[in-house]
C-alpha cells in the first residue's frame, strides 16, 4: 500500500494539475472566496461524508456525529474569542451554548455496538472498538473541563488561560473521531483514507471553512491540491481498486468541485 502511493505521488506530481501555484498566479479576492470557493469546500466535505457511507453502509448510523464533532472545533473559536478575558460579559452564553453542544454529543455517541463489514478482521474490529471507547471518555473529560470552567467562571475564580487548553482537547477528539470512523473502512482504502484526511480533509474542515478571509485557504491551497489529485488518482484512475459507479460518479463530482474552486482561484 506505501510502495502504491509512493508511486502516485510521483506520477500525480508529474502532472500539471498537480503543480505547486505561487501568489502571482491567485487572483481570489476574499468576496469571492466565499461565495466560490468556501460553499464548494464545504460540498466536497459532505461529499467525503457520503464516500464513507458508500464504502461501508453501516456508517449511515453515525453521520449524524459528522457537524457535531465539527462544532467542536467552531465551539473552541468562540471560546478562545470571548473567554480569555477574564470580564467578558460574554463569555457564560458561549459556554452554555458550548456545555450544551458537547452534551448533544455525549448522548449521540450511546449508539448500539460499533458496525463491522464482513472485510474486517477480528483485530481491526478490536482497534475500532478500542478507538470508540477512547472517544466516549475523551468527550466525557472534555465535557467536565468546560464545566468546571463554566462554575469556576462564575465564581469569578478562573484563570483565563485555562482557556488554550480547549483548543488542543477539541483538535485531539476531532481527530480521534475520524480515525475511529477510518477503522471501520474495507482494510484497502485506510491508508489512502488516512492521508487524505491529515492532508485535505481536517485543514478544511477544521480551519479553512470557518474563515471569511482567504489567506488560510492560499497559504494551504499547494498541499490541498496535491492531497486531492493523489487521492482521486488512487480511488478513481487505478485499475487494482475497484468501486462501484455510484462511487466513481461522487469522485467525479468531487474532482468537478476542486477544479472549480482552481478556476475561481488561479488568473
Amino acid at each position: 500500500m506505501i510502495r502504491s502511493l509512493l508511486i502516485l505521488f510521483l506520477v500525480v506530481a508529474s502532472i500539471p494539475a498537480a503543480w505547486s501555484y505561487s501568489k502571482d498566479q491567485m487572483k481570489l479576492t476574499d468576496y469571492e472566496y466565499k461565495v466560490r470557493v468556501r460553499p464548494q469546500l464545504r460540498n466536497i466535505y459532505q461529499d467525503y461524508q457520503t464516500l464513507l457511507s458508500y464504502l461501508n453502509e453501516d456508517l449511515k448510523a453515525y453521520k449524524k456525529l459528522f457537524p457535531a464533532f465539527q462544532n467542536l472545533i467552531a465551539d473552541q473559536t468562540k471560546l478562545f474569542k470571548t473567554c480569555k478575558i477574564a470580564d467578558s460579559e460574554n463569555c457564560t452564553p458561549v459556554l452554555n451554548e458550548v456545555l450544551a453542544n458537547t452534551k448533544t454529543i455525549l448522548q449521540e455517541i450511546e449508539l448500539p455496538p460499533i458496525p463491522t463489514t464482513s472485510e474486517k478482521k477480528n483485530q481491526t474490529s478490536i482497534l475500532s472498538y478500542k478507538l470508540y471507547n477512547e472517544l466516549k471518555d475523551k468527550v466525557f473529560d472534555y465535557h467536565m473541563l468546560l464545566f468546571n470552567f463554566h462554575f469556576l467562571y462564575n465564581a469569578e475564580v478562573h484563570k483565563p488561560q485555562q482557556v488554550y487548553i480547549f483548543k488542543q482537547r477539541s483538535f485531539e477528539i476531532y481527530y480521534q473521531f475520524n480515525m475511529f470512523i477510518i477503522s471501520l473502512l474495507p482494510e484497502k482504502f485506510e491508508d489512502s483514507f488516512q492521508s487524505f484526511w491529515n492532508d485535505f480533509v481536517r485543514p478544511i474542515s477544521s480551519d479553512v471553512i470557518f474563515s471569511t478571509s482567504k489567506d488560510e485557504f492560499i497559504i494551504r491551497i499547494n498541499q490541498l491540491n496535491m492531497s486531492f489529485n493523489i487521492f482521486h488518482a488512487y480511488m478513481a484512475k487505478r485499475n487494482h481498486v475497484e468501486v462501484d459507479r455510484k462511487i466513481k460518479t461522487l469522485l467525479t463530482i468531487m474532482h468537478n468541485r476542486w477544479n472549480n474552486i482552481l478556476k475561481a482561484t488561479l488568473r
